[in-house]
């Protein structure tokens, strides 16, 4: 398997390796870097991602946030978005 097929995978542990501290400890509270942390080293993967829906859509979620629950037709799952104080959840 390349590191081309790897993906979101290769992106969130560079992200993770640009920050230490959230590296080690996971609960660790760390500002959001943005798929922009991995650009300047994996360009080729960073530029397919950023056309898909995934990374479209991700990134902080506390701006024009709706509270409730969803339901994906297709797949029939349902997710709820809640807060708590000012963190955001998707359960």
């Amino acid at each position: 398997m390349t590191v081309a097929t790897l993906g979101t995978p290769v992106l969130a542990l560079c992200a993770a390796a640009k920050l230490p501290a959230l590296a080690a400890s996971p609960a660790a509270e760390s500002p959001y870097v943005g798929n922009e942390a991995c650009a300047a080293c994996h360009g080729d993967i960073y530029e397919r991602y950023s056309h898909t829906a995934m990374a479209r859509t991700s990134g902080p979620a506390s701006r024009n946030l709706i509270e409730g629950s969803f339901r994906h037709e297709s797949s029939g799952v349902v997710y709820r978005i809640s807060v708590e104080g000012t963190k955001v959840y998707l359960s």
